[in-house]
């Protein structure tokens, strides 16, 4: 029995294949990046006729990973019987055809969060037409099956009475989760593509970089650079990165303190913090102390979870009492809308500042 997670994220797709004997994995880019770096974009495009071509790209997109993953493994496709794909709101919403009407306008409530199996043949994404896909529960229209099968690989679900641990996944769409006595406070902002370097001048050093300048003095905490800094041949950091940098770490941060007031707890009362997304895994601790997008207080406390929300859903395949467990932690969800905060607002201007 062959089975396959499935994580599609707004700018990558990630992929497990998995057996007894083996475990093979792949990632590509979302085609759907033609309509939009953001999902309010693709949202937008989806809404003005586009959703057929994105629904069926992306599709397309995740077929042929699988034939790829198949063929490096030498199985048929029709072997494989057992798949959940996790993903954000907004693209479980376009794999499956599903009218995204109500992400588009206040308040914002999706009309339908997933948690269900459907046919293999409905989305046509060539594995056994005889097999059932789960996709796992979505929150709301920000909170996406993505951040709970996140918030299960870390072990939210069975979270001790009086600890209290924080999922922050850094991609396009930043979602933070936080558990403590038994409630799931859950908020997300919008991080822009920045942590994904999609659109930096270069690589997954900006953090490492900027934090230097900050150390060396060549940079203050404005942010202000009058000329594109050249550290060595080839590595350049414009201000138009670094100002890209201050709004991604500045929501995320802000996110952070919101979520962790609201709770009623302060920041030295978080037990574990999780960083999700393939953006931790090669980020040091103490520069993202230094340019401000983690408190210092989390700097001994911090695990990397790399993609947790595709951890998480091979954990879903391993057990159906998982499937359970995830979907139970959606009846104990509390969102925070930061849109609506004040709190969100003074706190995004303190940490754009470095």
């Amino acid at each position: 029995m062959y089975k396959l997670a499935i994580d599609i994220g707004t700018t990558t797709v990630h992929m497990i294949l998995f057996h007894s004997s083996f475990e093979v994995s792949a990632s590509g880019s979302n085609p759907q990046g033609q309509f939009g770096a953001d999902v309010l974009s693709r949202i937008k495009k989806a809404l003005s006729g586009q959703d057929l071509v994105m629904t069926l790209i992306l599709r397309a997109e995740v077929r042929g990973m699988i034939i790829k993953l198949c063929e490096k493994s030498k199985i048929n496709t029709f072997n494989i019987n057992q798949v959940v794909i996790t993903g954000n709101t907004t693209m479980l919403y376009s794999l499956t055809g599903h009218n995204m009407e109500s992400l588009a306008r206040a308040p914002f409530i999706a009309d339908y969060l997933f948690g269900v199996y459907i046919p293999a043949e409905s989305i046509d994404i060539g594995v056994s037409p005889n097999a059932q896909i789960y996709l796992p529960p979505c929150v709301g229209a920000f909170i996406g099956a993505d951040a709970m099968t996140g918030a299960f690989a870390c072990g939210m679900a069975s979270a001790d009475e009086g600890k209290a641990s924080l999922l922050v996944d850094v991609g396009t769409n930043g979602e933070m989760l936080l558990m403590h006595d038994h409630i799931l406070y859950c908020t997300s902002a919008a991080a822009g593509p920045a942590f994904e370097n999609s659109r930096l001048s270069y690589g997954s050093d900006a953090i490492s970089l900027i934090a230097t300048m900050l150390r060396l003095g060549i940079l203050d905490q404005n942010g202000y650079l009058e000329n594109t800094f050249s550290a060595t041949d080839g590595v350049n950091i414009s201000m138009s990165d670094i100002h890209q940098i201050q709004l991604a770490k500045g929501a995320i941060r802000a996110g952070i303190e919101v979520l962790i007031e609201t709770a009623g707890l302060n920041l030295s009362e978080i037990d574990t913090f999780y960083l999700g997304g393939t953006f931790g895994n090669h980020l040091s601790i103490a520069d993202a102390v230094q340019i401000g997008l983690i408190p210092h207080e989390f700097a001994k406390i911090t695990r990397f979870m790399g993609n947790s929300a595709l951890k998480g859903a091979a954990l879903l395949l391993d057990d159906e009492n998982n499937i359970a467990a995830c979907e139970g932690m959606t009846q104990k969800t509390r969102m925070i809308q930061l849109a609506d905060c004040p709190l969100f607002a003074s706190k995004f201007m303190e940490y754009m500042l470095f």
